[in-house]
Parts: C-alpha cells; structure tokens; sequence
C-alpha cells in the first residue's frame, strides 16, 4: 500500500506537464519502463540557461543525484552534483565543467564518514589526494599531477599507522620507499627504480614498470644495461622473459655516416638469421621516436627454440660519437600483451640537455 501511495505522491508531485519539465521513468536496470513498473525515476527542469536534474527513488521518494547540465542532449553536465546512498547520506560531491570533473571533489561512505577528497583540473586529477577507511582512519595521502600520482606518497594501516611511504613519478614508484615491518617493528627500505640516464649522451630511458629487474649492469669504457622482466607462460606453459637491453660505445669513427654505423649494427643480427622488417628514420611520418636526428628505428624477428621473436632496434649517434643502442626483445604471441608497456618505453626515450646532476645522482645510475 505505502508502495502505491509513493508513486501516486510522485506521479502528483513530478508528473504532471509543466511548461520545460521532463520526467521519465526508469527499472532497475535504468532501462525506461512505465511509471506502475519504475524503480527510480528523473525531473528535468528546463531555466532556460540550463537544466536541474533530480533522481529519486520511487519506494521511498530519497534523492538519488541533483545536478546541472548546460544540455541534454547530449547531456552536458556543467555545475554542482551531488550522489545520495540509498539510505539517503550522501555519497559525493563535485563540480563539473563541460562534462568533466573540475576543482574538489568529495566522496562519502554510507555510514556517513569521509572516504575519499581529491581535486581535478581539465578533467584528470589534480593536486592533493586524501583516502580514508570505513572508520574514519586515513588509509592514503599522496599528490596527483595529469592524473598520475606524481610526488610523495603516505599508506596507512587502518588502525591509523604507516604502512609505507615514498614518492612517485608518473604513477609508478620511484625512489626511496619505507616500508614498516610489524613483525620486527622496523622500516625496511625498498630503492625503486625505473628510469635511466646515459650521461655522456644526455640519453634518458625508462622501463615500463617494477616487474622489469635489472640484472646486468656496467658503466665504463662501454655502458651496458640488461633489464628482464618477470616471466609469464605462453600458450604452451613454457616460460617467456622480454628483455630490455642498452648498450653505449664510442662510435667516433661514424660520426660523419650515422647510418653506416646502424647498419653495421644489424650485421650481427642478420648473420645470426635476424630478418629485418622496417627501418624508420626521423624524416618518416610514422617514426615513433622524440628523437630528432640521426636515429634509426628498426622492427626485426627470427626465431628460437621454435618460438618467433619480435626485437625492436633503437640505435642513436650523438654529436659527439657516443653510439646508443637501445632493444626491446619479446615473443610474438605475448607481443599485444606487452604493447603499452613498449609504447611507454619509446615514448620516454629523450635527450635531456639541461639535467640536474646533484638531484639525478640519488635517483639513476652513474
């Protein structure tokens, strides 16, 4: 009875026609339904300039979401919203601007307690991000830039002490990161790294991600490094390792004939039945590095253990002879698998003139 009296109440209150109001009817699937057969239901008010929306629940008549939208159709969201639970605390609330996220936005469990604050600029977070528990402990305090967590970080266990602590670059962690050790009540002191600085060639690189290990390393007359990442199975449980590999040597004698040098490069390679697909310069459309002159980007396979490889070549001549070679090595059927992960390798591949060694020293290798 309380359930036919509440959609009369509505269908009073909300249904009847009024010059620039819409209301529909909605299940529970938010598919439109008639209103004897409405799960929740929509008034939008047409102020001319723009629309109030509100969202109720039919049983109850609760507020589920109020807001304004410059348009609807499409619907363009451009002011203050606000989210209710279906107990009728609210859930969230925030600004948008042109259907994008914009300045401080609130978000609230259903016991009423803070669960998370964050603020966004041109649609991505932004700035100070703060988490909590159910509880009202905070469980995350860190610092957004371009929607990345970009700069110190703090985790928290929920009775309220640090877990671990550390900064962050681009989303990944970099760097020093603390973590405590209930056990033997300590901190244990993790060193994260994932970006790399050739100095003689002012060359900067970076590994995907933490699951890539570097495993050989020599920094002399010939700079060599040699990452691995974690092994994974391929269709037939067999064991499959990507490698990432650097390697930089004087190359003066080239210096003049950049691409002479490249092509000696891949000699190796062929000779030991590497066949090359594509070689692509900075003067291509389609050349996929920042890199802007004498550079070459080869795609090259060949075949081991009965398993086809894709290796990608990087190689680069500085101005002053350093030759820099850069390889990304996986199989062809994890290929697709690893492609953001090689799309951020390219795409952090850069020369970097002015870098400041004091704060570099701390952070790459020398």
């Amino acid at each position: 009875m309380k359930y036919i009296l509440s959609i009369i109440t509505c269908t009073l209150l909300f249904s009847h026609t009024l010059l620039g109001q819409d209301t529909t009817w909605f299940d529970s699937n938010w598919e439109p339904t008639a209103p004897e057969d409405a799960y929740v239901f929509r008034v939008d008010n047409n102020r001319g300039q723009h629309w109030d929306r509100q969202e109720f629940y039919v049983a109850t008549g609760k507020v589920i979401l109020s807001g304004r939208l410059s348009s609807i159709d499409p619907e363009t969201r451009n002011g203050m919203f606000e989210y209710h639970h279906k107990n009728g605390q609210l859930k969230f609330k925030g600004r948008y601007l042109q259907d994008e996220p914009e300045g401080k936005h609130v978000w609230y469990y259903e016991n009423g307690e803070l669960q998370a604050e964050e603020y966004y600029q041109h649609g991505e977070l932004h700035g100070d991000f703060k988490e909590y528990y159910d509880n009202g402990q905070i469980s995350l305090e860190a610092v957004y830039r371009n929607g990345k967590k970009h700069g110190p970080a703090t985790y928290y266990n929920e009775d309220g002490t640090v877990h671990s602590y550390g900064p962050y670059h681009d989303d990944i962690k970099e760097g020093i990161w603390s973590f405590y050790d209930e056990e033997s009540d300590s901190n244990e002191d993790y060193l994260f790294r994932t970006r790399y600085f050739i100095y003689e060639g002012n060359l900067h690189f970076r590994v995907p991600n933490h699951q890539w290990d570097l495993i050989d390393y020599e920094y002399g007359r010939n700079i060599n490094f040699m990452f691995k990442r974690m092994p994974e199975k391929d269709t037939l449980a067999r064991p499959v390792v990507p490698l990432i590999m650097a390697h930089a040597e004087d190359a003066r004698k080239h210096r003049r004939n950049p691409k002479a040098w490249s092509e000696e490069k891949r000699k190796f390679f062929i000779s030991e039945g590497t066949e090359i697909l594509e070689v692509l310069t900075p003067d291509d459309d389609d050349f996929p590095l920042a890199l802007k002159k004498n550079a070459f980007f080869i795609k090259s396979r060949y075949t081991e253990n009965d398993r086809e490889h894709h290796l990608y070549m990087i190689h680069y001549m500085t101005p002053k002879g350093l030759g820099i070679e850069l390889y990304f090595d996986v199989t062809t059927e994890t290929e697709e698998a690893h492609e953001e992960e090689f799309l951020m390798f390219l795409d952090n591949i850069r020369i970097t003139k002015n870098m400041d060694y004091d704060k570099v020293e701390a952070v790459y290798y020398k």
